[in-house]
């Protein structure tokens, strides 16, 4: 009898599901980052909850689930938004490009800061909490920042590849 190894590196990831996701949108999609010729992952909001998240001795909590944080996709820079941690998921949107802009906005919320009964259950508040936050200014807000990352790094690409001729070089590359 064997033994299962467990963890980032042996179990499936988040990141899969989601490209298997975008994978099979893309055909029906007339989004941009789901059109068959971007080469890279769809922008995303994500939102995950654990048990607790010790806020009065944070130092302490953040060194002893270090792993956990930089599992969901927490870097070393992140905040505190009502009783949860907001950072930017560090990994580029662009995996060919890894200077290229960040994926998405990752939320941890503490479960036990949210148990309204009224909610049913905690999940429902932290996404009532997050849809107070306006889901339309957050997407908004996306659209301003991924847009012009679209045009810069694929249609100002397409266009100078276009554009040049035989023997020039390619400032983009």
């Amino acid at each position: 009898m064997g033994k299962r190894g467990k963890g980032p590196n042996l179990e499936p990831i988040i990141q899969d599901y989601q490209k298997k996701i975008e994978e099979y949108l893309k055909p029906f999609s007339a989004g941009v980052f789901l059109t068959p010729n971007f080469p890279g992952h769809c922008p995303s909001l994500k939102v995950y909850s654990i048990a607790s998240i010790n806020f009065k001795k944070f130092d302490n909590w953040q060194k002893f689930h270090f792993s956990l944080l930089n599992f969901l996709g927490f870097d070393f820079i992140y905040s505190r938004f009502d009783n949860m941690l907001v950072a930017n998921y560090s990994k580029s949107l662009i995996p060919s490009k890894p200077a290229s802009i960040f994926q998405g906005l990752v939320f941890l919320a503490s479960e036990d800061m949210y148990q309204d009964k009224s909610y049913g259950e905690s999940g429902n508040q932290i996404l009532s909490i997050l849809d107070s936050l306006g889901w339309e200014g957050l997407s908004k807000l996306s659209t301003l920042f991924y847009w012009s990352t679209y045009n810069i790094e694929i249609v100002q690409r397409k266009y100078q590849e276009k554009n040049c001729f035989p023997g020039c070089i390619n400032v983009l590359n």
